[in-house]
Parts: structure tokens; sequence; C-alpha cells
């Protein structure tokens, strides 16, 4: 046996009896919502319908661009990302690497294709920082030791 799937304009027939249904109930369904929210379902009902229309808030512009040079910045992100940021404009200029849990150790992992990332650094940045990749940060002066170490090698002031 086969079905035929015919294209048609509109809704479905389904969709249509469902529509009619419920509009047919909508007093019963708005009686049993009441009952079922202790009357908060006609309260929300009537705020709606008390509330002043809102116009809707204007698109901002579009974002200026940043005056004078940029200035670079080594930024640590919450979630681990390890960034050189423009202090100017808040933009990425360059993404270094993760701080990333390996073994139950927090370790940083250099942004490579051989670390499974799909962007790599840039040659010039990464074999400033080659040796670095894998280094284990036990403690937070860890971390603050890699983050000097960073902006040392990576000129950032």
């Amino acid at each position: 046996m086969v079905d035929l799937i015919l294209r048609r304009d509109g809704p479905r027939r389904e969709d249509e009896a469902a529509r009619r249904l419920i509009d047919s109930n909508r007093d019963r369904i708005g009686r049993l919502a009441d009952q079922l929210t202790g009357g908060g379902w006609s309260a929300q009902q009537a705020a709606r319908a008390a509330a002043p229309a809102v116009a809707p808030a204007p698109m901002p512009a579009a974002a200026r661009r940043p005056t004078g040079d940029a200035q670079p910045y080594l930024r640590f992100s919450s979630n681990g990302r390890v960034v050189i940021a423009c202090a100017n404009s808040a933009r990425q200029l360059h993404f270094l690497g993760e701080l990333r849990w390996r073994d139950g150790r927090r370790r940083f992992v250099l942004a490579t294709a051989e670390n499974g990332f799909i962007a790599p650094l840039e040659e010039e940045f990464a074999a400033r920082i080659a040796d670095l990749d894998g280094l284990l940060l036990g403690t937070e002066t860890d971390r603050e030791a890699l983050e000097v170490t960073l902006r040392e090698r990576l000129d950032l002031a």
C-alpha cells in the first residue's frame, strides 16, 4: 500500500478541527483554569487587559567603532577561556586556549589543531607560548603565574 502525501496550502484539517473545538469551549477552559489556579488565570488575563500597550523598544544604533589603536590585554573568562581582548571595544582579538580539567587536574590547553580546536592560534603567538601547553595549574597562585608569563611573552603591559 502506498500513502500519497500531497502538499497543500493552509492549515491541516486536524489543526482546524482542534482550533474550532478550543474556540467553542473557551469559556469552559477558562473556568477550569481558574479552578486549577485558584483564580490566578482570570487575574492574569485582567492584568494583561489593563496594562497599557507598550511601544516596542527602539533598536540600538550600530556599535560605534572605537577611536584610536587597539589596547590589547589578557583576559581569563569565567568559563576558562584565555583570550587577548581590546580594552577599547571589549572585543576578542586572539583566542589563546582554555583552562581545562584533565585527570582531575586543571591544565592550560593551547588552542591548536592537535588539541581539537577548530580555529587554531596564529603561529606567531603559538611559537611564543608553545611550551606552556598542558601546564598544570594546581592552585590560584599557579594561574596568576601563568597570567604573568603570558603577558611577558606576548608583550602585553
